[in-house]
């Protein structure tokens, strides 16, 4: 997808980003699946604290 946006950022910017990822998921092959449980889950925990808004200053 060439990159010709000229509109304003007010959610329609973002819808196209959401659409364009969401093609580029549904047309992606192969395995998805972590092999490593343990990986799996601190993955998925450390989702969560974005989406919550956690921060670790390190």
């Amino acid at each position: 997808m060439k990159n010709s946006y000229t509109g304003t950022v007010d959610g329609e910017l973002q819808q196209l980003s959401i659409d364009e990822v969401n093609s580029y998921v549904s047309n992606a092959v192969g395995n998805r699946k972590l092999s490593n449980s343990e990986v799996e889950t601190a993955i998925q925990v450390a989702m969560q604290n974005v989406a919550a808004g956690v921060f670790y200053i390190l």
